[in-house]
């Protein structure tokens, strides 16, 4: 036999105590995350960032020198990202925001500078450009460029991203810079939400 007890409100006999239910406790209009199972959580739940740690000329994709940021203040929340020359798998399926940063030099007048977000939805038959930012300057001159994209991973056995690097086919080609220390160039990666 089960038994119903049936009220409009239950209030906590002393201020800002809470109220505890079979061990769960409801305080201040709300119940701690960890009390409650079989629900998704909210919020975020992945970020991972990645550092090119080492100089880079021309690079189509970016393979080599690429490590997960241990700069101040970054921890990495939920499943990470993990890359094979230079082609970029995510953890689980999900809508994610995509962000490449870089600092570069020119080291030819009048060249220009390609730094590309591609995407595949066919393991990499296949890649289109879902973001590109281009820049002209003289041979020494200076320049730093932020790309962001969003990418609706269906499938990550077929939904990936590359990153690229070049100076419109011009030699010498500009430099990218890669620190483990400055994050001169970084790679940041957010599942903003269920796909």
């Amino acid at each position: 036999m089960s038994s119903i007890i049936k009220v409009d409100t239950i209030d906590e006999k002393t201020p800002t105590s809470g109220v505890t239910i079979d061990g769960v406790l409801i305080k201040d209009n709300a119940i701690a995350s960890s009390y409650i199972s079989g629900l998704s959580a909210g919020g975020i739940t992945i970020i991972d960032e990645w550092l090119m740690t080492a100089n880079t000329t021309e690079a189509n994709p970016i393979i080599n020198n690429l490590s997960r940021s241990t700069l101040a203040g970054f921890t990495q929340l939920g499943s990470g990202m993990t890359v094979s020359s230079g082609i970029w798998t995510f953890p689980e399926t999900g809508h994610y925001f995509v962000g490449y940063s870089g600092f570069y030099q020119h080291q030819a007048n009048s060249n220009v500078v390609n730094m590309r977000i591609q995407a595949t939805t066919d393991n990499g038959s296949n890649y289109s450009t879902i973001k590109i930012n281009q820049n002209r300057g003289g041979s020494g001159s200076w320049g730093s460029e932020s790309l962001f994209a969003t990418v609706d991973v269906t499938d990550t056995s077929l939904v990936k991203v590359k990153f690229d690097f070049d100076v419109g086919g011009t030699t010498p080609a500009g430099t990218l810079y890669g620190s483990s220390t400055s994050g001169n160039t970084k790679f940041t990666f957010m599942k903003l939400a269920d796909t």
